[in-house]
This record gives structure tokens, sequence and C-alpha cells, in this order.
């Protein structure tokens, strides 16, 4: 081989070395590739905030996020807008190098492309832990953490195996009792509907038609929001007459406020309060930042199977 050859050989190797290094990200709208790995990486996922602070990946910005337990931990963290709505003068201050959105912002995406290469990782309800698994490994692999979220991964499963064991001939339901004092059940499809898989609970309830769009909320007062009350009436009809063994309950006040108000409203309401569940409190009342703002992260995940685990065993 003559010294020139050499010479290109080891400029291909190198060129090759590059590319391998560069940063892919697979997420559910498509492939980010990058020059460099991200040093400056804002979120508005919480779930994708919880697994990058398991697998040790620094987040510069977050959204303002109600005072909780969960997230007293991301306090130092600088602010960029809410869940809900960037704060593009912190973002072009900060100039990241990739912006995670979750459901509450993607709509936001366009926007925020002009400002950095944006990705989204949805939850499939009705495939919760097969894209709860992908997600989380499409994200350990881009920042070069498979191994370790492949460890955390398997902690997991074990976990949920031995929660799987302990309701394997169990059945459930899942409740959201709302401020008013609304019931609104949640069967598998809906936005809670992977609470069966996860839990290993049997559903009462029918199963949402996979065909059928989950529609934004009516109007109160509606046509379409007093069909939505038949449809919520008929499924507590059902869940009365099916006595389910577990009830798991998500008290939508409890965003706001750190009082649990759903236990008084279930044994007060004349047909729920009937249930042998709320007799003999055979409740697992969710914790509203795990179950709602986070849910799919690493170790928030982990979190949530060994809470129930300790309650249902």
């Amino acid at each position: 081989m003559t010294k020139l050859a050499g010479i290109l050989l080891f400029c291909i190797t190198l060129t090759v070395s590059i590319q391998v290094m560069a940063f892919e990200l697979t997420h559910s709208e498509g492939m980010i590739k990058l020059d460099d790995m991200p040093q400056t990486i804002v979120t508005y996922d919480p779930a994708v905030l919880d697994s990058l602070d398991y697998l040790g990946i620094h987040v510069s910005a977050i959204p303002a996020i109600e005072d909780r337990p969960a997230f007293e931990k991301y306090t130092d963290i600088k602010r960029a807008g809410s869940l809900f709505e960037p704060d593009y003068q912190v973002l072009n201050e900060i100039k990241p190098d990739i912006i995670f959105v979750a459901r509450r912002t993607a709509s936001k995406q366009a926007e925020l492309s002009k400002v950095a290469p944006v990705a989204y990782y949805a939850i499939n309800s009705t495939r919760f832990l097969e894209s709860f698994k992908s997600n989380n490994l499409q994200l350990a692999k881009a920042f070069g953490k498979e191994a370790e979220a492949q460890a955390k991964l398997a902690m997991i499963d074990a976990d949920i195996k031995k929660l799987h064991e302990i309701n394997h001939d169990k059945t459930g339901a899942f409740l959201m009792v709302l401020g008013n004092g609304r019931i609104a059940p949640h069967a598998v499809g809906d936005l809670f509907g992977f609470t069966y898989e996860l839990l290993g609970l049997a559903p009462v309830l029918e199963a949402r038609d996979p065909n059928t769009l989950r529609q934004p909320r009516p109007e109160p007062g509606s046509p379409e929001a007093q069909a939505a009350a038949e449809v919520r009436a008929k499924q507590v009809s059902e869940i009365t007459k099916e006595n389910p063994d577990w009830l798991v309950v998500f008290d939508r006040r409890q965003l706001t406020s750190n009082e649990l108000t759903a236990d008084t409203k279930l044994k007060e309401h004349p047909d729920l309060g009937q249930l042998d569940a709320v007799k003999n409190n055979r409740i697992f009342y969710v914790d509203p930042a795990e179950w709602y703002l986070i849910t799919g992260g690493l170790n928030n995940l982990h979190t949530i199977v060994k809470k129930a685990t300790e309650m249902m065993k």
C-alpha cells in the first residue's frame, strides 16, 4: 500500500467513525440526526425528563411543573414555559440543540422546530408496555445509554410479572373522579386504558373501538356532552353489575390540591358505594403526577409498579 493510499484509508475510516458517533434519535414521527451529541436539551415531556434523569443526561430547561414531590429534584433547572405553552424568549436565549414535546405541546411542533429539532414520543394506550419500552430504548440508544435502559427495563419486567401473578384472577375498573363529583370510567383504549395491561387486571368494561377517534371535551350543555354523560352512566351501571375486585381511582382534584375527596364521593355514590371493592377498601388511589403527568418515564413507571404491588398484595 502506498503512503497516499494509507492516508486515504485513514481518512475514510475516520469519516465513518465520526458518522457512527453522530447523534441519531428515532422518535414517533421520524428521526433526528445531529453532527454532535446535544448539550442543551429542553423537554416539555415529563416522561422524557424522568428517563433522562435516570440515564444521567443533563436537561437544561423544562416547563414550570406544579409543586409536587415527584418534581422536587428539578427545582434548579431553568423554566421555559408551561406544560402547554413554551416560552420562546427563554428558548431563544438558551439556544437548545433538541426539544422534546409531549401530548400537551404536540400542536406546537411547527413553531418549536424553528428553534431546534423537535422529538415527540407518543404512547399507545392499547399497547402501552410495548410503546413504553420502544420509546425508552430509542431514547437511551441515541445517548449511548442502551445498556442502562435495558437493565432498568429488566427490573420493571420482573416486578410487573410479580404484580400480574398477584392479580392473575382479579377484575378491575379505572375511574376518574372529577371535581364536580362526576365519575368518568376509562376502558381499554381510553387515556387510562393502559391500567389493565400494566396491573394485570381483567377489565369489566368493553374496550373502546380502536377505529373511533378520541373526541375533544364537549361544551357543557351541548348534545355531545349529554351523549357523553349517557355513555358514562351506562359504564357506571356496568361496573356496578360486574362488581370488580379492584377500583383504580384518579382523583382529578388532587392535581391542584393535596386533598383526597374521591373516597367520600365513592362511598356516597348510590351505586358504586355498594361495590365490594368500596366496602372492603380495595381501592388503589393513584398519584396524579405519576399517572397523569409523568407516566412512561423509566424511574416513574417502576415506582408505579412497586406501589401497586405493595397495595394489592
